[in-house]
């Protein structure tokens, strides 16, 4: 089996290059390597993934209740058609139109890459639906990295429970009787 050539044809550069020396360059990761070129760099240069886009993508509207215990619930649906027993455990409703979805690449360690992610630097309330399942509400930003196979949903809405007064009449039935009836004023002009 013959030994891997150390130089490789570079697409970007249109010349040979060390494949070693592919970190450096502004463009790695390129289009022009492959998976066993990106290991055989990883084995000399530690590195490590980051994010270059995070994307939005449009999803039907979906809630989730934050119950008391500040747990949360996936509801599909509309709050006119929640359930009462559900309403009642609920405190609040987070509303969720959109997922994000991260494109991560290899950088050497140490080393940054500028991206430009819309958002980015930009905290915002978003529910973290990890890859096994459990749901946590959290701040985060779109260019931080999220573990593997986890959902990141940007919370469009918070609705919180209402609770509507209920006006109470304190005036007795009493007093209420020995007032005089209310008249229109056409009535009372023609009766004088």
């Amino acid at each position: 089996m013959a030994k891997p050539s150390r130089f490789i044809w570079c697409g970007v550069h249109q010349q040979r290059k060390i494949l070693e020396s592919c970190p450096k360059c502004g463009h790695f990761p390129c289009r022009g390597l492959t998976a066993g070129q990106i290991a055989r760099i990883a084995e000399s240069t530690p590195l490590e993934q980051t994010v270059t886009r995070a994307t939005k993508r449009r999803i039907a509207p979906m809630y989730f209740l934050v119950k008391d215990d500040q747990s949360l619930e996936v509801y599909t649906g509309t709050l006119d058609e929640l359930p009462p027993e559900k309403a009642a455990e609920a405190v609040e409703a987070l509303e969720c139109s959109a997922y994000i979805v991260q494109e991560l690449t290899w950088v050497p360690a140490g080393k940054e890459k500028k991206v430009k992610i819309a958002g980015a630097g930009k905290k915002a309330l978003c529910v973290l639906e990890s890859s096994d399942g459990t749901l946590s509400l959290t701040e985060a930003d779109p260019a931080e990295r999220i573990e593997e196979g986890a959902k990141l949903y940007p919370v469009d809405k918070r609705l919180v429970r209402q609770y509507v007064p209920v006006k109470i009449n304190l005036e007795s039935e009493e007093s209420s009787s020995s007032k005089q009836p209310v008249t229109t004023r056409r009535k009372s002009a023609a009766k004088k």
